[in-house]
Parts: structure tokens; C-alpha cells; sequence
């Protein structure tokens, strides 16, 4: 019998100190790792890109919409389509540290929702 582990949401970094430790336990196993602001997501893709086992979701975190600009946006529009790219994510409403910005958060929410049900 085969056991695989598959890691439905994880948040890892290049510039994690065990970062080749756990690509390495993981290499029989599935991540799926996800962003939540633009450096994250970039990251996101590359990693996605360079090893077979790890998938990934990008998004933008309610936390992060006074610093997001339309780049941000368009770099979701461009990599969703991605094939191992399985999602938008880390996105919702938070009102915990903010809710100041409620606006802000519904636009870009459905700025999010669209790209992926509207491909726009």
C-alpha cells in the first residue's frame, strides 16, 4: 500500500530556514502552497514551475488591499492560467485589523471572484 501526504494549504518560503529540508520530505507528497500579496504569489509561481509535486493557489490577503495596484491584479489574470495553478486563494473579507476599508476589501474580492468566473 502507497501512503501520500498532500498538504491542502501551507505557506513556504525559499527564504524559510528549512526550506530544502521540507522539499525534501515532501518530494513523494503533494503541497499545494499558497500566496496571499504580490511577492508572495510570484514566489508562489516559481516554486510551482520548478518542482513537480507543488501546486499552487494566488490571491490577495483583505490585509493587503491598500497597498495592492493593478499590476498585482493583472499578475493574477496572467498566472491563473497556469495549469498547476489550482485556484485563487487567501482572499475573502477580514475585518479584524481594518474595517475602515470594508469597500476596498468587496471590490477587491470581486476583483478576485472574477478573474476566476469571468476570466477577467
Amino acid at each position: 500500500m502507497i501512503i501520500m501526504f498532500i498538504d491542502t494549504h501551507c505557506h513556504i518560503s525559499k527564504k524559510d530556514n528549512n526550506f530544502n529540508e521540507v522539499i525534501e520530505q515532501m518530494k513523494n507528497n503533494i503541497m499545494i502552497i499558497s500566496g496571499c500579496d504580490p511577492i508572495a504569489n510570484k514566489e508562489v509561481v516559481e516554486l510551482v514551475n520548478k518542482y513537480s509535486n507543488i501546486y499552487g493557489v494566488i490571491g490577495l490577503h483583505p490585509d493587503e488591499v491598500d497597498n495592492i495596484k493593478e499590476e498585482d491584479i493583472n499578475f493574477l489574470k496572467e498566472n491563473i492560467k497556469n495549469k498547476k495553478i489550482v485556484g485563487i486563494g487567501e482572499i475573502g473579507l477580514d475585518y479584524y485589523h481594518n474595517n475602515e476599508n470594508k469597500l476596498k476589501q468587496k471590490e477587491l474580492f470581486i476583483k478576485q471572484i472574477d478573474i476566476v468566473f469571468m476570466g477577467t
